[in-house]
């Protein structure tokens, strides 16, 4: 399991997107 890391200037979705590529 990876860990993702969220900014605050980025919003969760975009950070989902990252995560799951």
């Amino acid at each position: 399991m990876a860990e993702v890391r969220v900014k605050e200037n980025e919003s969760l979705d975009s950070a989902l997107r990252r995560f799951k590529r």
